[in-house]
């Protein structure tokens, strides 16, 4: 069993990943403290400086030359938050489906054959039947038979 933690008393910071192995008895893992420096001033007042993003780039394919369906626009920091300020919130890159027009399935449904005559039957007990067969096969995402 393995037993992870996390403490904030004042000004401590405590970790701890100890375990036992029931096995063989034994103990194992460590334990970590953090805590402020005593004889560091204190930060001095800040005037918070928030982040901000840019505006959002044009839309590209990020896999030119390929079907995958996507493309993505992407923006940048514009402002950098300071140690009191909000950081960004939002995602840094967009996505979106689109399936360029040389992409889209442009291919033929599968076709069948016309049926044969119905076959003769040799006796009474016979049954008669037909066949068709594909005379062509689907392709590029066409329908399959």
């Amino acid at each position: 069993m393995r037993l992870v933690f996390f403490s904030l008393l004042a000004s401590l910071f405590v970790t701890s990943t100890l375990g036992t192995d029931f096995m063989h008895g034994q103990c194992s893992g460590t334990e970590e403290m953090w805590g402020y420096c005593k004889d560091m001033p204190p930060c001095p007042p800040c005037d918070p400086i928030n982040c901000v993003w840019s505006g959002w780039g044009e839309w590209y394919n990020p896999n030119p030359g390929t079907c995958i369906g996507l493309e993505v626009r992407n923006r940048t920091i514009k402002v950098h938050a300071n140690q009191c300020g909000k950081p960004c919130e939002g995602s840094k890159v967009h996505s979106k489906t689109k399936v360029l027009d040389e992409c889209k399935p442009q291919g033929a449904d599968c076709v069948l054959s016309e049926w044969s005559p119905w076959l003769q039957c040799a006796t009474q007990l016979d049954q008669s039947d037909r066949t068709r067969t594909v005379s062509k096969q689907p392709s590029r995402g066409g329908i399959p038979c």
